[in-house]
């Protein structure tokens, strides 16, 4: 009898069935999500909105073991008839998983000189995933999804 409330109680606690998901590998920006969720929520100019729209195609997302990295490629965007360079960047970091569960995972990053942030990668599904990053002035949101 008693086995049989134990496994009832996990079974209704669903502890037992908690999904993490699964945070290696590669992940590109979701530029439909991305772009409709910001319009909607943050005031930008035609040239800003072009700039980002640019960089999202050129940018990629990398977890493997405890290494990760952010690399935008270097490109050029086009807008009102102006042509700008934009130079890339690969931003190398050390994370380590500081909590998880089936809707987000919270991840420490350390970069060079020992500077670290906080990051709440927040699951939509096993293959997307939406993390905020920006200042006390304005939050931009980046959607991602498996490359």
């Amino acid at each position: 009898m008693i086995k049989f409330i134990v496994v009832l109680f996990f079974l209704f606690s669903g502890n037992c069935f908690a999904n993490t998901f699964e945070v290696y590998g590669e992940w590109i920006i979701d530029r439909e999500r991305t772009l409709n969720f910001n319009m909607k929520n943050i005031k930008f100019s035609s040239t800003r909105l072009a700039l980002i729209d640019c960089s999202i195609e050129n940018s990629t997302l990398s977890f493997f073991k405890n290494k990760g990295s952010f690399i935008m490629t270097d490109h050029n965007c086009e807008h009102e008839g102006k042509r700008a360079f934009i130079k890339g960047i690969v931003d190398k970091f050390n994370y380590s998983l500081l909590y998880e569960d089936d809707k987000q995972t919270v991840l420490k990053l350390e970069g060079e000189n020992n500077e670290y942030h906080v990051d709440v990668l927040n699951w939509i599904d096993v293959s997307s995933f939406w993390i905020n990053q920006g200042d006390d002035e304005e939050v931009f949101r980046y959607f991602y999804k498996r490359k």
